[in-house]
């Protein structure tokens, strides 16, 4: 029978762990910073889709009621949905922004019509507690998308 010679597996010392976890904690503390403000950018650009949904809303709702609605920025924090009424505009409802988050427009507001067109054509910023703004773009044809 032929003998089999195992060679002992060496293992790290404690001083290679350790130098070993330096480096990962070092490394890790370099890319958290750029993690967060993925984590924002990502937050900002999903809060953006949310009111592009509710305008789109807006939209679907003038189309199937054969009734003129509008998106009204109210102020920095709240933004809202009006519907003409006999030529008075009605509130429908009221949109607050999440906590850290605002909203503004190149006008006042964007109006849609029965037949789903939108006037004036409109621009809304969303942007973050990290000054990150992200467009939600409405066109004259009634398409809003975020930009």
């Amino acid at each position: 029978m032929r003998a089999i010679h195992v060679t002992p597996v060496r293992g790290f010392s404690l001083f290679e762990l350790v130098i070993g976890l330096a480096i990962i904690l070092v490394m890790s503390l370099i890319a958290l910073p750029q993690l967060v403000d993925v984590v924002e950018e990502y937050r900002a650009a999903a809060v953006a889709r949310e009111v592009a949904g509710n305008i789109a809303n807006a939209r679907i709702r003038s189309i199937t009621e054969n009734s003129d609605y509008r998106i009204v920025v109210s102020d920095s924090e709240t933004y809202a949905l009006e519907e003409d009424v006999a030529g008075t505009w009605t509130s429908r409802a009221t949109y607050e922004m999440p906590t850290g988050f605002t909203i503004g427009t190149s006008g006042d507001y964007v109006e849609f019509h029965r037949w789903g067109n939108a006037t004036p054509a409109a621009t809304f910023d969303v942007t973050n507690r990290n000054s990150t703004v992200v467009q939600v773009v409405t066109a004259t044809s009634g398409r809003s998308y975020v930009q």
